[in-house]
């Protein structure tokens, strides 16, 4: 009775083929055309290869920490250049003159005769021709990052450089200060004037900066000095013996090993053929995507049929391929930035936690082939993934996001630390800066949630968020059908009652069923008075109408149940219960009627069969048995376990026999344990209590 056996077409079977092969082509795409380096080694472990020589000459690299050290000692040694403007200082000092001269006048106006100006002139130009000479910035030396633990700057005046202290440099604050306190000494007055006259003068209007930063030469310059820097440590010739089999790699034989791995990757090894590293490439990624196809045939056929859901699933591994590789490229952030845990919660929300390991196991394959570390990436990845996948079992609240990146966030940090102790085995030398990544990867997780409602609006999934919001009875269809057909209402939410509590003991999706069987009558609340549930008057208005009559009438509650359903936006995955939950059945009264008033007569049976389609999912054949349960035992003149259990056995036989259960997912075992699932359900809601014996009488 599953539906994953079910053959695949040739033509569906083509865009299949093509569908794959895209994605194949895209993910070959972004594969960087790189060879790969074939060993796997972890600093302080045991070699665990053959013995391995240099296939070709190389040049060792020395390590990161030690490239830094050096960089930043050169840099430190590096000063910026500033570029003096001479003719600023020479037109301000013409300026003082001038005014000068009227202050000098103005402040002695009464002195008779007028003190001579030419050496008091003379002395304030020269101090300020000094000023400017030295350089004058903007704003204090704090206020420029360039100067930041500096001692000296390179002057640029015309073709001359000159290294000066940057105690020497005034800003427009000191230089004033500067002027102010040379006025004031005590033998100031013999070469300044009184004191009083230098305060008058308005001197900082004459102080302006004339030392600005030349960002192009200090750049030129930094690049000069850089490239004396030397990358690398010395050579391994070709044939060289690199290390033997079962020597630790320690730091020396693993920064060789690194530049061995970085020379190989790069290309540089004299028989690296790129047509044969392509050929290689596209076999991977080709035998990964077959193998993901192989899952899906085998095992959830249910998914392959489906256009949606196949191209859902292809599209997300593709597109997180192509953003992990466009990270490793541009080397803009650490790849443990990424949030590829998405991945997992995405599928594990719309597919099933077993699709979800076996599509991030195939991905995480696919960008470790070419992510820096793939072993460590995967492996860290991967029990990332599984943590997401264990944590979200459900995702009715926003919360419960929080939590899954909470312990993502932690399972990162743990992992990514054990490796680290066993790599390094010193606590000191651990690269502490990735658990920022990581943090900032659990944050990115929350993206999650609104890419849940993109996935549903582009795709037509619905999450277990929806369809809690679904549930809610106060959601307006349901309310109008509470309000039109009240008995169909109270059928609703005990069909979702028993069908819910079945799902849960025979696995499945319980949101899903209850969701479904709440809406599954929702054409009811057109007609409401044609059903029996709803005649409360007694009055029943199919006794005016003949039997094909009355069965069109009831046939028409699926139709107009899906048309309300489509036209209100409800999910596929809703709409399904609602053209499925009586298959292709008949209207069992009005059929039986007609026959008997007509024994004569070839009676055509689909004028009183419902249009189906028939469940092609456990969820939608456990609400139909679950609807057709609860409506007969209302029937039921005595309800005690014998008339139950037949009531039961008689509608599931009828059902099978009629094929109404052939596509749907349940096997013969499930139908056994439904079957005592709802025994146990109705013989509760009905109270049916065992038979007391009569005491015979003696």
């Amino acid at each position: 009775m599953r539906y994953d056996n079910k053959p695949i077409n040739i033509y569906y079977g083509l865009f299949l083929g093509l569908l794959f092969v895209a994605a194949i082509v895209i993910t070959f795409l972004f594969v960087p055309r790189q060879g790969k380096f074939r060993y796997e080694f972890q600093k302080g472990k045991p070699w665990m290869h053959e013995t391995l020589y240099a296939p070709f000459s190389f040049a060792i690299n020395k390590p990161e920490a030690e490239i830094k050290a050096e960089t930043d000692s050169l840099l430190a040694t590096q000063n910026p250049y500033f570029q003096i403007d001479n003719t600023i200082g020479k037109e301000k000092t013409r300026e003082f003159a001038i005014y000068f001269n009227k202050t000098w006048a103005q402040f002695h106006r009464n002195a008779d005769p007028i003190p001579p100006a030419d050496d008091v002139r003379k002395n304030y130009i020269q101090l300020i021709e000094r000023i400017y000479k030295q350089g004058i910035l903007e704003q204090s030396i704090e206020f420029y990052p360039e100067l930041k633990n500096k001692s000296a700057l390179t002057k640029i005046s015309g073709n001359f450089a000159q290294e000066i202290s940057i105690q020497d440099i005034y800003s427009l604050k000191s230089a004033y200060e500067k002027i102010l306190s040379t006025c004031s000494l005590r033998d100031g007055e013999m070469l300044y004037g009184p004191s009083a006259f230098c305060k008058s003068l308005k001197l900082n209007q004459f102080i302006t900066a004339n030392l600005f930063f030349d960002k192009n030469r200090t750049d030129l310059a930094t690049q000069e000095t850089m490239s004396s820097l030397s990358l690398t440590q010395g050579m391994i010739q070709a044939g060289e013996r690199v290390i033997s089999k079962g020597d630790l790699v320690m730091q020396d034989s693993f920064e060789v090993l690194e530049s061995l791995r970085t020379a190989y990757e790069k290309g540089r090894g004299e028989n690296t053929n790129l047509h044969l590293i392509a050929a290689g490439q596209i076999s991977f990624v080709t035998i990964v995507f077959f193998i993901l196809f192989l899952y899906l045939y085998h095992f959830r056929k249910d998914y392959l049929v489906k256009k949606r859901r196949i191209l859902c699933l292809l599209l997300s591994v593709v597109g997180w391929i192509v953003i992990c590789s466009f990270i490793i490229q541009t080397n803009i952030i650490s790849l443990y930035t990424v949030p590829i845990v998405i991945l997992a919660i995405i599928i594990r929300t719309f597919f099933d936690s077993r699709t979800a390991i076996f599509t991030m196991i195939a991905t995480l394959l696919l960008i470790g082939f070419f992510a820096p570390n793939g072993f460590e990436f995967i492996l860290v990845q991967m029990i990332a993934s599984f943590v997401a996948i264990v944590s979200l079992q459900k995702l009715h609240r926003r919360a419960h996001l929080i939590y899954t990146a909470l312990f993502i966030t932690l399972s990162y940090g743990l992992i990514y630390f054990s490796l680290s102790l066993m790599h390094e085995g010193n606590l000191q030398t651990i690269d502490y800066s990735n658990f920022k990544w990581f943090a900032i990867n659990g944050i990115l997780i929350l993206i999650a949630y609104p890419l849940i409602y993109v996935f549903e609006k582009v795709f037509g999934f619905v999450s277990d968020v929806t369809l809690l919001e679904l549930s809610d009875t106060n959601h307006p269809l349901l309310r109008k059908l509470a309000e039109n057909a009240p008995g169909t209402f109270q059928h609703s939410i005990q069909v979702a009652n028993l069908a819910e509590e079945a799902i849960l003991q025979l696995g499945g999706n319980p949101m899903l069923v209850r969701a479904g069987a709440l809406y599954h009558d929702i054409g009811k609340s057109e007609n409401a008075q044609f059903f029996t549930e709803n005649q409360l008057s007694g009055e029943n208005p199919h006794n005016e109408l003949s039997e094909k009559e009355s069965a069109q009438v009831i046939i028409d509650h699926v139709t107009a149940g899906e048309n309300i359903a489509r036209k209100n936006n409800l999910p596929e995955s809703i709409i399904d219960f609602i053209v499925s939950h009586h298959g292709t059945s008949k209207t069992g009264y009005f059929y039986t009627q007609y026959v008997n008033k007509h024994p004569d007569e070839d009676v055509d049976p689909t004028d009183f069969t419902y249009p189906g389609p028939v469940p092609t999912s456990k969820e939608v054949a456990v609400v139909m048995l679950a609807d057709s349960l609860e409506a007969a035992s209302r029937s039921l003149s005595e309800k005690n376990e014998e008339s139950l259990r037949s009531l039961i056995d008689n509608i599931f036989k009828i059902k099978m026999n009629e094929g109404q259960l052939a596509n749907s997912e349940l096997t013969f075992h499930d139908i056994s344990a439904l079957k005592e699932i709802y025994f146990q359900k109705l013989k509760n809601i009905y109270h049916v209590r065992i038979k007391y014996p009569k005491l015979k009488q003696k």
